[in-house]
């Protein structure tokens, strides 16, 4: 089924760059793999390495990791080598996957939409046939399209949201047409609507993890409020998914420390299932350590400690993938709708609902019989507490980036990110332009557009 995915796609993307018109007017025939049914299309939106993938730079820009001299040394793209010190230039002229796979993305899910539009259009299925696979292509096109603005915009602030660049949004196939930036108001508004649309198309879960879901959508949802800071709309979303019963928590005392990798993928947290674009930092390299600060934080009844972390001589390894491999998991699993829930509510004026959210889900991830349930006396105090477990929780995820570039907007949660490579100390300050990755040139000769701005 792969196989002939990656044929479909081939075919798909060289007679759309043709003429698009003139392709979805013709009709499919034996010589040539377009897809012709309701199967061809789901096969397309099955085919995870290409839509269950979101970009790995928030790994390398964040303070989840941390690496030495020999393993900054052994870096060899320009990927890594900037991105590690937070460079200007990062990409210097090469192409980034991780631009171009959410594009690819996007890309194919238009593909899929148009050609559904095509087949109802014949008669050949009605919009209610149609409507779980239109579901999953719009799930795919938000997915990506908010993933590109985590990394290539600036974060989501209500003032200037209608004028700060975003990305280019594409919503058809016309890939050889020129597409300018949107602003980021823009951007959130098409993710929201797309999602919004496919909740509604989706059945309530999916037995096959890497297919969203209506649960998934509404797991997306919830991080998107987050990121735009409207913790109304985040914590009715995140508490829709909690009561659904759709999904479990894992209780850590029944995994193995001692296993390579103790998650199984698709595990019954996991919500929707995606992996990380694969670079020298994130794919089994030794050098990669869980940030100390974060490590010597797990007391010695806390799993966490033994689940997460792989010990070196110079550090811990990260081996808490969902994914159950040492790819990265990317995707969404039940543990963050608990972390939404809980800072939602603390925003939201309820820190003794947040807190006992918060104490619900760390309960599972300590020694049976050795947790403390957590009190507070602030709603501060609570919040901080909250944001504490969170990032202690969902390492190597690329959730942190996210909370970075949001908590930076407040002073009292900024915080400045440092490292030290072959003797000189390079800096990352709250709100810098260097949380906004460059646009890579590949792109801007295809489609002249304005650059970010990261002196």
């Amino acid at each position: 089924m792969k196989k002939y995915t990656y044929i479909l796609i081939a075919i798909l993307s060289a007679s759309l760059l043709v003429g698009c018109e003139g392709f979805l007017d013709e009709r499919p025939n034996k010589s040539r793999l377009i897809p012709d049914s309701l199967d061809d299309l789901r096969a397309l939106l099955d085919n995870e390495d290409e839509l269950n993938r979101i970009p790995a730079l928030g790994i390398i820009g964040s303070d989840d990791m941390l690496t030495n001299d020999n393993g900054y040394n052994f870096y060899f793209t320009p990927t890594a080598i900037n991105g590690y010190i937070w460079n200007e230039d990062i990409f210097e002229g090469s192409p980034s996957i991780d631009w171009s796979f959410p594009y690819r993305s996007i890309f194919i899910a238009n593909v899929v939409m148009e050609r559904l539009d095509f087949l109802v259009g014949e008669g050949r299925y009605t919009e209610e046939e149609v409507a779980e696979v239109r579901g999953m292509a719009l799930f795919f096109r938000a997915h990506s399209h908010f993933n590109l603005a985590q990394y290539f915009a600036k974060p989501y602030q209500p003032a200037t949201a209608p004028s700060d660049l975003g990305v280019p949004l594409r919503i058809d196939t016309r890939i050889q047409e020129p597409s300018p930036r949107r602003t980021v108001e823009e951007v959130y508004a098409l993710v929201l609507e797309d999602l919004a649309q496919s909740m509604e198309m989706l059945p309530e879960w999916q037995p096959i993890r890497t297919r969203p879901s209506k649960r998934a959508a509404e797991a997306m949802l919830a991080r998107v409020y987050l990121t735009m800071q409207n913790y109304e709309q985040a914590e009715t979303y995140a508490d829709r998914v909690l009561a659904s019963g759709s999904f479990h928590l894992l209780d850590y005392n029944d995994l193995n420390p001692s296993a390579n990798y103790p998650f199984a993928p698709y595990n019954e947290e996991v919500i929707f299932h995606a992996g990380q674009t694969s670079h020298e930092f994130n794919v089994a390299d030794p050098s990669t350590f869980i940030h100390p600060d974060i490590f010597e934080s797990y007391t010695d009844n806390d799993l966490r400690r033994g689940l997460y972390g792989r010990p070196r001589a110079l550090g811990y390894n990260f081996k808490g993938n969902y994914t159950g491999t040492l790819f990265y998991f990317g995707g969404i699993a039940l543990d963050e709708m608990y972390f939404i829930a809980a800072e939602s509510k603390v925003r939201n004026g309820d820190s003794t609902e947040g807190i006992r959210i918060l104490n619900q889900i760390l309960e599972t991830r300590f020694e049976t019989g050795t947790f403390e349930p957590v009190s507070v006396t602030s709603d501060e105090e609570a919040l901080d507490l909250v944001m504490f477990e969170k990032r202690r929780s969902l390492l190597f995820r690329g959730v942190n980036w996210l909370d970075l570039r949001r908590l930076n907007l407040d002073p009292r949660t900024a915080r400045v990110l440092t490292r030290e490579v072959n003797g000189v100390t390079y800096t990352l300050e709250p709100n810098s332009n260097r949380y906004v990755y460059p646009i890579p040139v590949e792109e801007l000769n295809l489609n002249p557009i304005e650059q970010n701005i990261r002196n």
